[in-house]
């Protein structure tokens, strides 16, 4: 089976590092040719590439409601038809519409929702007085067209939150969705070394864009806190974006800059989670959260705000907490009683470990291939009324 995956940039993001680890783990299966295309320069991955046939190739398609689209996608389109790909799996919505801007018939389509992405949400009132949600109407007006050219489509929700959005937002002839919780690379995680609990000096990692979503703001009101109660502790924060100014400015601010250290991008995140004692993440929406499992089989007990998405991977008290209110003392709360419960701490630590295993790549394959070889298109009378469609429109 020929398998092309395509996504916007190789930009650090959840998105990027999974759809590198999948087409990895594709290629470990039998029978399989899996590649990967990008559009913009830049890869922050190129750590993970060594073994990936990928390729940058500048492609682009904007529709517009004057009718003067932007459509840049020969290169892409020669790509393709040299390829010849059995399946076309793309990610992030300039993904979707780059991918299907391309005319080719041979391959069967999927779209992998990271995340409840805004073009999908249904029509409302407020759609009337806003440009930008009249832009994304638009767009998806024309995505689902020509999801319907290429016999339908094959969505894969990343988290329980996810496909209800899809559900809710997408027509009935295109209901194909499925349910595929986020994988990891698991082995790459595990720590070599029996963790310990917490000590004198408390360990604490999260690790994210530093985009106003993520709320790493949230996490300093926390340090705050701890250090007011006389504890001695340490938060590595990765990630960079365009909040870090603001975020460093509120460090100096609160006098916590031995307390807390902006590392900005790093390629091995595994490495601080070995060192840490407790992951928390301060994410006010996160489709899914792939960094908790990643910290989880670190072996690190997660203290996380409820992202939604991030639901289906927290079980409470047994692999960390969730707080679903706002309020850093809550916060605060878990991580000292983890802090002080060593008993308690080991037992969840163990437990992350075990639960993070059911989220292993080389598994997700393996789930994956399964949909691959079972797609859904849209119904023989739609696919025949579509075509009846576009002969009437040439004529």
């Amino acid at each position: 089976m020929k398998v092309l995956h395509i996504i916007p940039t190789l930009k650090k993001g959840g998105a990027e590092r999974l759809a590198i680890d999948i087409c990895n783990a594709l290629n470990r299966l039998e029978n399989v040719d899996c590649r990967l295309i990008y559009f913009y320069p830049g890869n922050d991955y190129k750590f993970l590439l060594n073994d990936l046939d990928h390729q940058l190739i500048p492609a682009k398609y904007i529709p517009s409601i004057s009718g003067k689209a932007i459509v840049e996608v020969d290169k892409l389109a020669t790509f393709i038809n040299d390829f010849q790909p059995d399946l076309i799996h793309s990610h992030l919505f300039e993904a979707e519409l780059v991918a299907r801007a391309v005319k080719y018939s041979k391959a069967v389509y999927f779209s992998h929702c990271h995340d409840n992405m805004p073009p999908f949400t249904s029509f409302s009132l407020k759609t009337l007085f806003n440009k930008n949600r009249l832009l994304r109407l638009y767009e998806k007006s024309c995505l689902l067209k020509m999801y319907r050219q290429t016999g339908g489509n094959n969505f894969i929700a990343i988290s329980n939150d996810t496909h209800r959005f899809f559900k809710e937002n997408l027509p009935s002839d295109l209901q194909n969705i499925a349910l595929l919780l986020n994988a990891i690379n698991v082995s790459l995680f595990l720590s070599k070394k029996i963790r310990q609990a917490p000590s004198e000096l408390l360990k604490l990692v999260t690790v994210g864009s530093l985009v106003d979503k993520k709320n790493q703001i949230f996490l300093i009101e926390v340090i705050k806190l701890l250090k007011s109660k006389n504890i001695k502790v340490k938060l590595d924060m990765l990630g960079d974006g365009p909040n870090r100014s603001q975020i460093q400015k509120r460090i100096e601010t609160e006098d916590l800059q031995n307390e807390i250290q902006l590392h900005g991008i790093v390629d091995h995140v595994e490495h601080f989670l070995w060192d840490a004692h407790i992951y928390v993440h301060s994410a006010t929406y996160e489709p899914f959260g792939l960094v908790l499992v990643e910290a989880m089989a670190a072996g690190l007990p997660v203290v996380t705000l409820d992202g939604k998405g991030n639901r289906d991977l927290i079980k409470e008290g047994e692999n960390g907490f969730m707080i679903y209110d706002s309020d850093p003392r809550l916060f605060v709360e878990k991580i000292i009683n983890l802090k002080d419960d060593k008993l308690q701490y080991l037992e969840i630590s163990k437990y992350a470990v075990n639960f993070s295993r059911q989220f292993d790549i080389d598994t997700y394959a393996h789930e994956l291939m399964k949909l691959y070889q079972t797609p859904k298109r849209a119904s023989a009378s739609y696919i025949l009324k579509s075509k009846a469609d576009t002969l009437a429109a040439r004529h």
